[in-house]
């Protein structure tokens, strides 16, 4: 990314806005984010790091998987209350809650087409290299 800061701010936003997704239990974000690093993990040098972020990224899927077939009609389902007294707790909390209901739908459509453009440039650039 050094050189070419437009496209780190571009990454930079597809995890944000995946981060937000999962923390609203957004399944098809938890699996982009996922897909996008494992696409990387694949393609580029493979590293202990890397793996271990792609199992724990994988377990995340996993929990989000489970965290939206939940049946939130139990006494035992409701969510704990969200913080908001520190700007820390209002960023992880109250951020992803008022933010994701509307950039959802543009994310689907960003995630969908930045994963598709990395995926096409890491295979042409895996066949130059053969």
């Amino acid at each position: 990314m050094l050189g070419q800061p437009i496209m780190a701010l571009i990454v930079l936003l597809y995890f944000f806005l995946g981060g937000v997704g999962v923390r609203e239990h957004s399944f098809y974000a938890a699996v982009m984010v996922f897909a996008m690093f494992v696409a990387d993990l694949f393609f580029s040098s493979p590293s202990i790091l890397k793996i271990l972020l792609s199992a724990i990224l994988l377990s995340n899927v996993r929990a989000t998987w489970i965290a939206s077939r939940w049946k939130a009609e139990s006494d035992e389902a409701v969510a704990p209350p969200r913080l908001n007294t520190t700007l820390a707790d209002k960023f992880a909390d109250q951020l992803p809650k008022w933010l994701w209901p509307k950039v959802r739908i543009a994310y689907y459509i960003f995630a969908a087409a930045l994963f598709a453009l990395t995926v096409l440039g890491l295979i042409l650039i895996n066949r130059r290299r053969i």
